[in-house]
Formats: structure tokens, sequence, C-alpha cells
């Protein structure tokens, strides 16, 4: 209990302690006034005779001729004469003024308590109240810090587990471009090799550097993204143009396998988008694509709209999907177990920023797995009022 409390107590029991001693205060001069009108027609009479003084005292104190108390038959008796008298006279509706008065003031002490008494009660119901609501409003706080710190520790132990799984990861992406390099250099410089053994040493070093800088560049972009230091700028833009550039942007590795690229035509839409990085989605899927098709095969681009998005699908004759890998090969550097696609160059990177950039822009990406030939990538970007 505060100390205000402890002030409101104390002042409410001296309240109390005062309207004790003014209820016994009026009780006591309640009786003092009765005494007095007693004595007062007491003595009235018996000046007026007193020759019969004796027999007046003892009726006035409730005694008989012989000196007894009255019964009860006496008194109820006795009692109803004087009611009969004062009415004969003209008495019966006075009341003692003094009796009155102290009746009254007992009274309005009585109700002045009680008014307290219930004051002081709505008064602390209402405290008690507010304290209950503050302490729940407190405890709710309370539980929602705990619930944000648990969010909080179990992301902090999740990015912690996937930063180590990133750092585990460009290891293991780094290792193989930076060992083919360095055993080149090694076999170079230790062995006596003819002219063309050096060019094809020199080509295949060369290949394994632009190799590494494909999935720096792959990694640094990643990187990027999921620390928000790139921002996406969407700005009304032409569909049709982004998909154009997409497809330019993979020509040159279709026409050295022969691999057609051919686009529906569809009526140009303007989306809100950020053209580059949607670009960059696109020319992901349509790389992959190509990667994974064999030879003098066709990949096919088809638009449609839907209510409120625009539904882009690649479609392609390739190595296929297996139906149970159809979620996992947006995951990160996943590549799977295929050795066909371990055999390809990769670093499983590409359809991952496709995921990212479709996502942050309120589409979606998917895969319609056909193995053992074929995969259908759809791809929903939301129309939006420009």
């Amino acid at each position: 209990m505060d100390r205000r409390k402890y002030q409101r107590v104390a002042l409410f029991a001296g309240l109390l302690f005062l309207l004790a001693a003014a209820e016994g205060l009026l009780a006591y001069r309640l009786v003092q006034a009765e005494k007095n009108q007693q004595q007062i027609m007491l003595g009235n009479q018996v000046t007026a005779n007193p020759e019969l003084e004796s027999e007046l005292v003892k009726s006035f104190y409730g005694k008989d001729e012989a000196g007894e108390d009255l019964t009860a038959e006496q008194r109820e008796t006795y009692g109803q004469k004087g009611a009969e008298l004062a009415g004969k006279y003209g008495y019966a509706s006075e009341k003692y003024s003094s009796a009155k008065e102290y009746l009254y003031g007992m009274g309005a002490v009585l109700l002045l308590g009680m008014a307290g008494f219930a004051g002081f009660f709505i008064t602390e119901r209402r405290q008690l109240s507010k304290v209950q609501m503050e302490t729940q409003r407190q405890r709710q706080q309370q539980d929602e810090l705990e619930v944000r710190f648990e969010k909080v520790t179990k992301k902090l132990a999740r990015e912690e587990q996937e930063t180590k799984a990133l750092i585990t990861d460009i290891s293991h992406q780094l290792k193989t471009p930076i060992a083919s390099l360095k055993m080149g250099y090694e076999i170079a410089q230790t062995t006596a090799l003819t002219e063309a053994e050096k060019q094809g040493f020199e080509q295949k070093g060369y290949e394994e550097m632009q190799r590494l800088e494909r999935l720096l560049e792959s990694l640094l972009n990643l990187s990027k993204l999921e620390a928000k230091l790139i921002q996406l700028q969407p700005a009304p833009c032409s569909l049709k143009e982004i998909l154009t550039q997409a497809v330019n942007s993979v020509y040159m590795k279709a026409f050295d396998k022969n691999i057609d690229i051919s686009m529906e035509k569809f009526p140009d839409t303007t989306l809100v988008l950020d053209a580059k990085w949607t670009q960059e989605a696109f020319a992901n899927l349509l790389d992959n694509a190509v990667k994974y098709s064999p030879e003098h095969t066709e990949i096919q681009m088809r638009v449609s709209t839907l209510t409120s998005y625009m539904l882009i699908e690649v479609v392609d004759q390739g190595i296929g999907i297996r139906p149970e890998e159809a979620n996992s090969v947006f995951k990160r550097f996943y590549r799977g177990n295929d050795q066909l696609v371990n055999g390809q160059e990769g670093s499983g990177v590409g359809l991952y920023l496709t995921r990212k950039i479709v996502e942050e822009q309120g589409g979606t990406v998917s895969v319609k797995a056909g193995y053992p030939t074929g995969s259908i990538f759809r791809v929903t970007l939301p129309l939006r009022n420009i």
C-alpha cells in the first residue's frame, strides 16, 4: 500500500471516529433533554400541588404508592390514560422540540457518515480499478516485449545460421575456379609445355577467370539485394521491351547452340516495375533454359493477361526438373544431384535472384516440372493503376 492510500485510510478512520463521537454526544444530549423536560414538568406539578409531592415524584419516576416499580400492565394503563388526557386538552400533536432537534441531528450525522463511507468506497474501487487496469496494461506490455524478444532471438539465430550457410556456400563456389587456376599455373611453372599446351592452359585460365567474375557478380548482387543495399525503383515501363532486352542478353548463347527463342505476339502492356532488375530476372530464366537445353531445340515465351496479373511463361525442351525438386530450385545455391546439371557451369544463384526480384515487386515465380524433358517457368506480375 502506497503512502497516499495510507493517508486516505487514516483520514477515513478519523472521520468515522468523529462521527461516532458526534452520535454519542447527540444521544447523551437527547437523554439529558428528556430528563430536563421531565424534571421541569415534575417541578411545575409539585409547585402547584405541594400536598401531592410524594405521589407526583413516584409517578414521574415510575413508582406506585408503595414505592415499588410499576408493572408493565400499569405502565401500559397509565400511558393510555396520559394519551387520552393529552388529546383531551389539545397536546396530542406536540412533541418535545429539543428531542426532535437532536433526533434530526443524529439522522443528519448518520447520513453524512454513510455518504462519507460510500464516497470512500467508490473512490477506493475506482483507484483499485485503475491499478488493476494499469497492472494489466503493464502485463500485456511485458508479454508483448517477451514475444518480440523471442522473435528477435529466433531471427538472430536464423540469420546466424543463414550467414554460416552463406559463407560455406560461397567458399564452396569459389573453391573450384580458384583451385583450377592454381593447378594450371603450377603446371605451367613446373612443366615444360609446348606452345599449343601453353595456349590451352591460358585459354582455360581465362575461362576460369570469367567464371569467377560471373560468380562474384552474382554473389555481389545477391548480397546487395538481401542487405537492402539495392532498392528497386518501380516506374511505368513496357513489358514487351523488358522481355525483348532479356532475350537479347542470351541471344548469342542460344545462337551458339542453335537454340531458337520465340515470343508469341501479345498486346504490349505498361507495368509499374523496376525495368533493369525485372529484365535481369527474365534473363536468368532464359539463361537457365539455354544452359540446360540440348542443341537444335526451341524456347518459347508466352504472355497472357489475367484479372489482376500478367502471366509470362518460359517453356523449354531441356533436361527437365524432377517434381520433388520443383520448389528447391529457387533456393540459394541449390543445384540438385543430377549429373547433367552439375556438369554445367553455374552457381545456383540465378533462379534465387529471379525469385527475390519478382517477389519484391509483388509477383510470383514457379515451375511446372517436367522430367526427363521440358520445364515451364511461370512468372506473374501485378497489374497496377498508373
